[in-house]
């Protein structure tokens, strides 16, 4: 249901593409750190768009939503995570999902990211089934003063579709800076780094 719901979100992105927006000093984009949804609504006024039904997150939620994020020549739309005990802005995602999400955009992405920050402190290749050799997981990560930027692509090839997903979050919150391990199953490849400084 979720992510029949976020294609249909894909789809509004599509109709008008806003150059990609970067970290701040204090938030992302004209977002700030801590902002309320309302305050959001306010920011973006007309561009936002609001869900009936928020995603669930863990310990956060998202009601907000900016579609038309371009990135690498293609449309995002980023979702803004709210933190589920104070209702402030803690992170944006943005994400594709089945086949909107490819191996071949994760590089492209990767290497947009790679010109405007450096080479990335964090890089995880999860291999997937040994008998096809499969990609299952890639990973990276880049820490700047203003704060901490990831990005990821999945493949668990079972009932989880495919995605590719970009989070940036400020620093001093080592819960989100925190790598999350590869799937039972999954083998990782010998060539994992993991140089970020402590977020």
């Amino acid at each position: 249901m979720i992510c029949n719901i976020f294609l249909g979100w894909y789809g509004l992105a599509n109709a008008a593409t806003a150059a990609a927006p970067d970290l701040t000093a204090e938030g992302w984009d004209r977002a700030r750190w801590g902002m309320s949804s309302e305050e959001l609504r306010t920011v973006y006024a007309e561009r936002v768009k609001s869900f009936e039904r928020p995603f669930q997150y863990h310990d956060a939620y998202a009601d907000v939503a900016l579609p038309g994020i371009e990135l690498a020549g293609a449309r995002f739309t980023a979702l803004f995570q709210m933190d589920q005990a104070t209702g402030g802005l803690r992170q944006v995602l943005i994400e594709r999902r089945r086949h909107y999400a490819t191996i071949a955009l994760f590089r492209a992405v990767e290497g947009e990211l790679t010109s405007r920050y450096g080479a990335p402190c964090r890089r995880m290749d999860a291999a997937g089934e040994p008998s096809d050799n499969s990609i299952a997981v890639l990973e990276r990560a880049w820490v700047v003063p203003e704060g901490a930027v990831h990005l990821s692509f999945i493949n668990f090839r079972n009932d989880i579709p495919k995605r590719l997903a970009l989070r940036y979050h400020p620093r001093g919150r080592p819960e989100l800076m925190a790598s999350r391990p590869p799937p039972t199953g999954l083998k990782t490849a010998a060539h994992t780094i993991d140089r970020c400084p402590p977020s």
